[in-house]
């Protein structure tokens, strides 16, 4: 628990932030003493000092020569005052009195002196006693107007706007300091979690052995990502049982469609030796009805090997071959469609017809093309109606072979109603044939088609 709590995002968190305010004030306080001494060294020596003074009464002197400012509007020197602010000014007559003092654009109150800065910063500076303390000490300098002249004591205090621009400087160092550290421990954290969401993906597209990355830090992002982890492995390890439990089923499937195959086929042989050897009519009767038992037990056992067609996870294996698609066609259909019609069934079959004469090839797999043929016209054999016609369409399109059939359906409910499975089987098979299967009922009739794709799309090499 003590470690948890060590190593939580919270508490580096606040151990990030108590160390950004020490770095951020150590950055406040060495960008201010640099500053500071700058201006100390440099800007507020007697030298410096005086060289401003004697150009602000110089400047002063030019504005009054272009203003023409006499000794009696001395108060129009407040238009040069609004853009000195930083200057303070007393201005004596003849007698010594003092005509005008630099209070205008600047709030007084008992322990500083405010002076608007230009983008709206108030900056600090001397109460009004020091400064006109510091002018009256100043050796007054000529200063002359339209009838007569003045003299001028000036105070400079330029440097208290210099002391609160480094001040704000030291303080953006301080808040950039302190960002950059937040920043970097942000970056940490979004960096684990993009690995982690990247990882998660992978996983996410199937590829289940891929293996979350951990990382050597002990906190909530480090457990999320050993949980996900774990996770991972649990759902390996149930895929695994599952998988075992599908192929154990599959198994016992085939094994006991095998062993009732394997009686039911002796029995129907007996039987039809039996039906052979015997005159005695109530006895054909049980053997005709015993033989009809078996032959749907047989039914049964293969709809059981079509069922684990149709439900197994696995798709059966293929062998693809290159097949004249006129001659294939020709013989699978063929055949069927004469047993339907000695059954009394009126077919009627339009083979295959490639425009120009021209031979097209088709890739398949004949064993599972046969079982899909077989299916689709053993449904016909049971569930269409004899009193209507039976169309087999085969053509050519869009680079495809299609067979069409088109029945109507017996209603007679004497007959075992059909469960679909065939139906399913010859979808589950084109599908894996490269094919489709799309089959529907619509006003009593059962519409189907099937579609075989030509190969290179039926375009000669």
């Amino acid at each position: 628990m003590a470690q948890r709590i060590l190593y939580s995002l919270r508490s580096e968190l606040l151990l990030l932030i108590l160390v950004g305010a020490v770095i951020a004030s150590g950055s406040y306080f060495l960008v201010h003493s640099v500053f500071t001494e700058i201006i100390n060294r440099y800007y507020l020596t007697e030298e410096a000092k005086s060289t401003r003074e004697i150009d602000a009464v110089m400047d002063l002197q030019t504005f009054i020569q272009n203003e023409s400012i006499t000794s009696d509007d001395v108060s129009r020197i407040g238009q040069w005052q609004e853009r000195n602010r930083y200057i303070y000014l007393l201005i004596y007559n003849a007698e010594g009195d003092v005509v005008y003092t630099s209070d205008g654009g600047m709030s007084f109150n008992h322990d500083v002196v405010t002076v608007p800065f230009p983008s709206g910063i108030t900056v600090e500076v001397p109460r009004e006693e020091e400064l006109r303390y510091y002018a009256g000490q100043n050796t007054p300098y000529p200063l002359y107007v339209g009838d007569g002249a003045l003299s001028a004591s000036v105070a400079d205090f330029t440097e208290y706007l210099y002391y609160d621009i480094a001040n704000i400087i030291s303080l953006l160092t301080a808040l950039v300091a302190l960002a950059l550290i937040m920043i970097f421990f942000v970056r940490k954290i979004v960096l684990r979690i993009t690995r982690l969401a990247s990882d998660v993906s992978v996983v996410a597209e199937g590829k289940i052995d891929h293996r979350i990355r951990m990382d050597e830090e002990s906190d909530e992002i480090s457990n999320l990502i050993a949980n996900v982890e774990n996770m991972r492995t649990s759902l390996i390890s149930t895929l695994e049982r599952e998988r075992e439990a599908i192929n154990a089923n599959n198994e016992l499937i085939t094994s006991m469609s095998h062993d009732i195959r394997t009686p039911l086929t002796v029995l129907l042989g007996y039987l039809d030796l039996m039906k052979s050897r015997t005159d005695d009519e109530i006895m054909k009767g049980y053997l005709a009805t015993t033989e009809s038992t078996a032959l749907r037990l047989k039914e049964l056992s293969d709809d059981l090997f079509q069922y684990f067609t149709v439900f197994s996870n696995k798709d059966p294996e293929v062998s693809m071959s290159e097949y004249d698609a006129e001659t294939l066609f020709d013989q699978l259909i063929t055949e069927h469609v004469l047993l339907l019609s000695e059954r009394g069934f009126d077919m009627h079959y339009r083979a295959l017809s490639l425009p120009d004469g021209k031979p097209a090839e088709i890739v398949t797999d004949v064993q599972k093309f046969c079982r899909i043929t077989d299916n689709l016209f053993s449904n016909i054999g049971k569930y269409a109606d004899k009193n209507s016609p039976i169309n087999i369409d085969i053509y050519a399109e869009n680079g495809n072979i299609c067979l069409h059939a088109e029945n109507k359906i017996k209603r007679n409910t004497e007959e075992v109603e059909s469960n679909g499975i065939g139906l399913r089987t010859c979808e589950r098979l084109c599908k894996v044939l490269n094919g489709t299967f799309a089959y529907e009922e619509k006003d009593g009739c059962f519409l189907l088609t099937l579609t075989v794709p030509m190969k290179n799309g039926g375009q000669s090499a």
